[in-house]
């Protein structure tokens, strides 16, 4: 069911932390108003353990797809007004969701996230639709624990490359997990990288040579198990190169990576529950690396006492975007959305909804300049929607 939402309040955040050196510092900065929303669409009956992952599609329009509350794999196809194209559940008979979609060259879809039995999905999914959303193929990553897939790309021979996470295979806990497949989907290789604790592979991106992944790997310190941004790069192979850390938190998630135009890298995370800081706080972070992953500088965005990123978005102009949620004085979240200049400095940033458990999860740049924004639209005492807001 799809309805409209009208008069989205939108409240500029006007506190943020920026920095252009290794050397974090406080810098004021006066914000540009954020965009009008052009329209605003939700579905009804989402499920918030998966999705809503957003892609812009080569017809001006986009693609959402996440996980229903009867644990199916839901994929909607919209105009570029927002109207509904199409609407699809491929993997009816199966529990499932998908984190991540990619369009593909010759048409149609590939999706990743999790698949499996009772109580939620636990194999690392793949999965091509055609392009009015019938299932082409589905393959399955993992063994008998915790297995899914976040991030999806298409490899230069036509193949695809996943990033994740696996409690099947690896050195103890929970690992990072990578997996190349031909065109038809059956694996070449898949691989665990970390250690004993709970390391993840969040992102991957196909460079020269080989593959870039990032997420967190878990050290002990101080007593506690304490993350970091991890950083590396493998050979066609899956062999790593080099590895970097960033940064340590008790509560630290990576979850955006994009190259930039001078070869580098530039990494998205939150970090939480930092020695030092207040218990329960948590800021947004972006890092700039060199093409070997030498950090070169970090810049961090806070608002209140938390700021939660969930996805990130490179733009033509050299900048960047990114939304996730932030906590209000009333415990409710709300959907944040920032534009960011190329150092990684908020240019306008606003949040949306209110009153309830609200989120960004996805966010993309569109051919006029502007973006469009999804995730999930959670009124109190009832169910989640589906949610997607086209900016002006």
């Amino acid at each position: 069911m799809m309805s409209s939402v009208n008069g989205i309040a939108a409240l500029v955040i006007t506190l943020i932390l920026a920095s252009c050196s290794d050397q974090t510092h406080i810098m004021g900065g006066n914000l540009a108003p954020p965009p009008d929303s052009a329209w605003s669409r939700t579905f009804y009956g989402a499920d918030l353990h998966f999705g809503c992952a957003l892609e812009y599609t080569a017809d001006g329009g986009f693609l959402i797809t996440g996980q229903n509350t009867l644990y199916r794999l839901w994929i909607t196809k919209l105009t570029a007004e927002g109207g509904t194209e199409w609407t699809s559940l491929p993997l009816d008979n199966w529990e499932s969701g998908g984190n991540d979609v990619r369009q593909l060259p010759e048409g149609g879809y590939v999706i990743t996230g999790g698949i499996g039995g009772v109580g939620g999905p636990n194999n690392v999914l793949l999965a091509t639709v055609h392009a009015y959303g019938g299932l082409r193929w589905m393959r399955d990553f993992g063994g008998y624990e915790y297995d899914v897939g976040y991030d999806v790309e298409l490899t230069p021979s036509g193949g695809f490359v996943l990033a994740g996470v696996t409690d099947s295979e690896g050195a103890g806990g929970r690992d990072a997990y990578v997996i190349l497949t031909g065109s038809d989907g059956d694996s070449i290789w898949t691989h665990a990288y970390g250690q004993n604790y709970d390391d993840e592979a969040r992102c991957i991106r196909v460079v020269e040579g080989g593959f870039i992944v990032a997420g967190r790997l878990g050290l002990p310190q101080y007593g506690a198990i304490h993350y970091s941004y991890w950083l590396f790069k493998l050979n066609n192979a899956g062999q790593v190169l080099w590895s970097r850390t960033y940064e340590s938190g008790l509560e630290l998630t990576c979850w955006g990576l994009e190259l930039t135009a001078d070869g580098g890298y530039l990494l998205a995370g939150t970090n939480g529950n930092m020695i030092g800081y207040p218990s329960g706080s948590a800021f947004l972070q972006f890092i700039k690396t060199d093409s070997l992953g030498n950090q070169e500088w970090i810049t961090p965005h806070a608002f209140g006492a938390q700021l939660i990123g969930q996805h990130l978005d490179a733009c033509a102009d050299g900048g960047f975007l990114a939304t996730g949620y932030v906590l209000d004085s009333q415990n409710f979240n709300n959907l944040f959305l920032m534009k960011t200049d190329a150092l990684g400095v908020g240019i306008w940033q606003m949040v949306m909804g209110g009153g309830g458990d609200d989120r960004g999860t996805g966010v993309v740049e569109t051919s006029d300049g502007s973006c469009a924004v999804s995730g999930f639209l959670t009124p109190v005492g009832a169910v989640s929607n589906f949610w997607v807001v086209k900016m002006d």
